[in-house]
């Protein structure tokens, strides 16, 4: 029953967002609306961290989750999975995946593909999904890997092709990619956004 203002304070990994939230009067007027890495990715992969998660945060709950795909621009010619790993196979040298940013759930992702494929892919990390999208559309790099909700509009129109997501089951809004594990990956990628209070 009450008014409220979505702030957003994008910039720095989040950091912003959640400085501000950590200092704010723990009265529960003020909440951190976060993905997953800020909370549970980050306090483990990058050093100095202005926060600590457990300490700093109460978790309020969990507003969503959302699965990982990777996709392929026009200029990789790529249909299918098995298809993308023999092209990479043929052409190390191009054979890089763009992602927004390092050290979070889409590079991973990336990273696991890429051992269990048996493929050497390069991270290419952006400043966000849409421009690695950009550059997957350009031919800058073969591929992207980050929410697969990111990819639907540009999959819509033809300019990019999803070739697997890394849940354990099909997507209801993609319906027709089927899973890493349908093509014989055991991977499984699903990432969330949640509310936090500071702590108090």
């Amino acid at each position: 029953g009450q008014p409220f203002i979505s702030e957003n304070r994008a910039g720095a990994e989040g950091r912003i967002a959640i400085d501000i939230v950590k200092a704010a009067t723990p009265d529960g007027n003020t909440l951190l609306f976060t993905p997953i890495a800020n909370i549970c990715i980050y306090p483990h992969t990058q050093k100095n961290l202005p926060y600590d998660p457990l300490k700093d945060f109460l978790p309020v709950g969990m507003v969503g989750a959302f699965p990982i795909g990777l996709a392929v621009g026009p200029m990789t010619p790529a249909k299918s999975l098995a298809e993308f790993i023999a092209w990479a196979k043929a052409n190390p040298k191009q054979a890089a995946f763009g992602t927004p940013g390092n050290g979070n759930i889409p590079h991973f992702t990336g990273i696991l593909f890429a051992r269990a494929a048996g493929i050497d892919l390069e991270n290419v990390p952006y400043k966000g999904s849409q421009p690695a999208i950009a550059d997957a559309m350009g031919g800058q790099v073969a591929a992207v890997v980050t929410t697969l909700g990111d990819f639907i509009t540009q999959a819509r129109a033809g300019k990019v092709r999803i070739l697997a997501h890394a849940s354990n089951q099909r997507s209801p809004i993609a319906p027709e990619v089927p899973t890493f594990k349908e093509q014989g990956f055991n991977i499984e990628a699903n990432g969330w956004y949640g509310l936090f209070a500071p702590a108090g």
